[in-house]
């Protein structure tokens, strides 16, 4: 399975997002939310590249609304 839904997160404002590269496993990880209660997850390149893109187009759609 390549994907497993766990819980759901709503990042907001000045939300604490801290990420740590892993260039051996070629994957970067997020880390979202205060330490204790940090909600995380990563990504390898393909998807980190897919999911940019995929922001960048939600973003250019909320400009244009």
């Amino acid at each position: 399975m390549s994907f497993k839904v766990i819980t759901m997160v709503a990042i907001r404002d000045n939300c604490k997002i801290l990420t740590t590269v892993h260039p051996d496993a070629d994957q970067v990880d997020f880390l979202v939310g205060p330490t204790a209660e940090a909600f995380e997850f990563g990504f390898d390149r393909a998807c980190l590249t897919r999911f940019v893109q995929l922001a960048q187009a939600a973003l250019a759609q909320l400009d244009a609304a």
